[in-house]
């Protein structure tokens, strides 16, 4: 968790902490949003699996049915571009997708689509019943754009977030 201004942080998360001790503090709101594993899951899944969300309007579990092996592949692709171009910005807190996993619901695998569907966590979570969804409308401009457009800044190439 991070605090604006980041000078905060320490305090806030102590505070905080009395009731959820699981927070802890991250250096900038930066590195918290780097660490949004919705920007990695939420667009992708959503995109590939647009059909079936239109021809079911959402009827199918999102994590259990709609990460196959491929799609789970495109998920470690964008989360390996997250990672790198956090690194660039000096976030050293920033996690990748399966060390993520570990941390959040106690999952250990060695891959991607076996961490997700390991998960109790996703076990019921349904896809959304239409396209018009925040997995859309609000993870690509508000995380996976300047995610790109950071990478753009240092050089870096973000071609599976950019597609």
């Amino acid at each position: 968790m991070a605090a604006i201004p980041s000078r905060k942080t320490e305090m806030v998360v102590k505070k905080l902490n009395v009731a959820f001790p699981e927070f802890i503090p991250a250096a900038s709101v930066i590195e918290t949003s780097f660490n949004n594993m919705g920007a990695v899951f939420h667009p992708s899944i959503t995109i590939l699996n647009l059909s079936r969300i239109e021809s079911t309007m959402g009827n199918f579990q999102f994590y259990i049915e709609g990460v196959t092996q491929s799609v789970a592949k495109i998920l470690e692709a964008v989360d390996k571009e997250r990672v790198m171009v956090a690194r660039k910005l000096k976030c050293a807190n920033v996690y990748s997708a399966i060390e993520w996993l570990s941390m959040a619901y106690n999952v250990v695998e060695d891959n991607l689509f076996d961490a997700i569907h390991s998960n109790p966590g996703y076990v019921g979570i349904m896809a959304p019943r239409t396209i018009n969804v925040r997995y859309i409308t609000e993870d690509v401009p508000m995380s996976l754009v300047p995610i790109s457009e950071f990478g753009k800044i240092f050089g870096l190439k973000t071609r599976v977030i950019d597609s």
